[in-house]
């Protein structure tokens, strides 16, 4: 297995897997591959999708809920903040938490939410909570992979709202049919 140094600048996929028997083989995995971003220093704003509950492993026919933290993350003081990002076309989404306000509308038949908030310290968070409550149709093949939520992004001023400055995309939360 290949462990990238976090010296080393990108993105890295990982994928979980076990020592099957104690044996020097890795058996499968029944998580989705998630990135690993190296950033070369903390400055600005970010988004992640920092913590998420449910199983991920569904399998097909069967319904369950998930729930995803989105988390803003000033590494500067920043202000007039706005985050946007979505949920996918085959669940129902909620949220649940969050702080400042909210607003919701429907494109086709994703949820796409827009979060603003006043203003972040240096060093401080917000998140948000999203539910995700879905059936897995009866015949999907194993090992597909099924969108939870989609790309968020941030908008968000370091200088008291003269320019604003656009994050980076958070990657979308997937889990994968047993």
């Amino acid at each position: 297995m290949f462990y990238p140094s976090t010296a080393n600048v990108g993105t890295f996929g990982y994928k979980a897997h076990y020592i099957a028997g104690g044996g020097p083989t890795y058996g499968n995995s029944f998580s989705a591959c998630f990135d690993l971003t190296v950033t070369p220093a903390c400055s600005g704003v970010s988004i992640s999708a920092d913590q998420a509950t449910g199983d991920g492993a569904p399998a097909a026919g069967e319904t369950y809920t998930w729930t995803v933290r989105m988390r803003v993350h000033a590494c500067d003081a920043a202000t007039g903040l706005k985050a946007q990002g979505g949920g996918n076309g085959w669940a129902t989404t909620s949220v649940t938490s969050w702080d400042g306000s909210l607003s919701t509308k429907t494109n086709k038949k994703n949820q796409v939410y827009t979060w603003t908030f006043d203003s972040l310290a240096a060093g401080a968070h917000s998140d948000l909570v999203v539910t995700i409550t879905g059936t897995i149709k009866p015949n999907t093949p194993s090992g597909t992979i099924l969108t939870l939520t989609g790309p968020w992004s941030v908008v968000y001023s370091t200088d008291g709202g003269v320019t604003y400055q656009k994050s980076e995309y958070a990657g979308s939360v997937t889990v994968t049919v047993l």
